[in-house]
């Protein structure tokens, strides 16, 4: 017979304690970001410092996601050519502009078909996949 459900959640608290602890006492980092807007060619996040990206610049994105406990948050990382190695520019669908960049990002470049599905299931899982590479476009 299979164990009260109560168990199974306990279990599983009890199995990882570390990495829930580590979640629930971490500061909740504010978004780094303010807003994404559209130039001539590309995109721009605007921060305390603005970030221009250039369509034809970008090497790779990357789709995830982060979790925040109760909910998870989609985010894309841009690895750009004009970058210093090993940098990339992480914006988050929180930060104002991100569905218009979304949206945009599909009209200038050949995503990987369905990526937004593969990103967000299943829930709570980080799901990271790359959605563009430049060296495998078309078609990624």
């Amino acid at each position: 017979q299979p164990p009260p459900k109560y168990m199974i959640a306990f279990k599983a608290t009890v199995e990882m304690p570390f990495g829930f602890l580590a979640k629930v006492l971490a500061p909740r980092r504010r978004n780094r970001f303010e807003e994404i807007k559209g130039i001539e060619g590309g995109f721009e996040v605007i921060a305390a410092e603005r970030t221009r990206v250039q369509w034809a610049d970008i090497v790779r994105i990357t789709g995830f996601k982060r979790d925040l406990l109760t909910t998870d948050i989609l985010c894309l990382a841009f690895e750009v050519r004009t970058l210093a190695p090993g940098v990339q520019v992480e914006v988050n669908e929180e930060i104002s502009g991100f569905a218009n960049l979304v949206s945009v990002l599909a009209r200038q470049l050949p995503l990987k078909p369905n990526w937004r599905s593969e990103v967000l299931r299943p829930p709570f899982e980080t799901n990271t996949t790359v959605i563009y590479d430049a060296e495998a476009a078309p078609g990624v």
